[in-house]
């Protein structure tokens, strides 16, 4: 995925909602306290960075303390997601992109408390009819109960959220598709973001204004990153390697014994 743009509202200086866009290059110059920094460090936040923590004192001064949100557009979108229990799904089969086929994420927070707690929507055109609205959230058992009463048991696999949630999605004569936030928090919702969270790009913001070293947050947590995709892709491998030293050293420890 990539970044396509930030827009910030009621968040230090911007009480108003301001929206920036990015290229393949992107500058921002303006002059001291003009709030350059604000928006990388916006995207610090948003991207659960140890180098930047929202605080109460992010909120705007004469703005909604209670509503502090920082949203960002993703194009270049990965193809599937991959949930718990082997679920494949998409993007586009679960209806959360925006009129203009890109992921738009937002994470509202209340700085009103001291631990500003939070929640993620992703701002979409979704089904909005009270029969196919909240599907992401409904049980399997909820699911199973409306794939039998509109017949289609044959067109899904029941033990599979995403391939009822399509089988439902296609038997509808008019989903009535409207913008709305769709809050991905409970049941599949939540999986949803778990799995979007580990396909989104790595940010890191690296501070020219002091002295670095090696072992700043900035530099570390994009290295742990990068470490942790590697080692997820290279895991059969890995098993592989440890069954086999684990077959030489027991064939040892077996004619060690047997010479004793």
């Amino acid at each position: 995925m990539k970044i396509h743009s930030v827009t910030l509202q009621n968040f230090r200086r911007y009480r108003e909602r301001t929206k920036v866009s990015f290229g393949k290059m992107t500058a921002f110059i303006g002059r001291n306290d003009a709030g350059k920094s604000t928006i990388l460090e916006a995207l610090d936040i948003f991207f659960e960075n140890s180098s930047t923590r929202i605080d109460v004192g992010d909120a705007s001064s004469d703005g909604n303390k209670s509503d502090v949100r920082i949203t960002v557009e993703f194009e270049e979108l990965t193809s599937q997601l991959d949930l718990d229990a082997g679920a494949v799904t998409t993007l586009e089969a679960e209806y959360l992109l925006n009129s203009e086929s890109r992921l738009e994420i937002t994470k509202v927070y209340d700085c009103t408390k001291s631990t500003c707690p939070s929640k993620v929507f992703a701002h979409a055109h979704h089904p909005s009819t009270d029969e196919f609205s909240g599907l992401l959230t409904k049980k399997i058992t909820e699911l199973k109960k409306i794939v039998k009463s509109l017949g289609i048991e044959d067109n899904c696999h029941q033990n599979n959220n995403p391939s009822m949630r399509c089988a439902i999605y296609e038997a509808a004569s008019d989903l009535q598709l409207s913008s709305q936030d769709v809050l991905l928090k409970d049941g599949d919702a939540k999986n949803v973001w778990e799995a979007i969270k580990r396909e989104l790009p790595i940010y890191a913001l690296f501070r020219s204004d002091r002295v670095s070293s090696d072992q700043d947050p900035e530099v570390q947590d994009p290295m742990k990153l990068a470490i942790k995709s590697a080692l997820a892709e290279l895991n059969e491998d890995l098993v592989d390697i440890t069954a086999k030293v684990e077959k030489f050293a027991s064939d040892t420890a077996d004619r060690t014994i047997q010479q004793l």
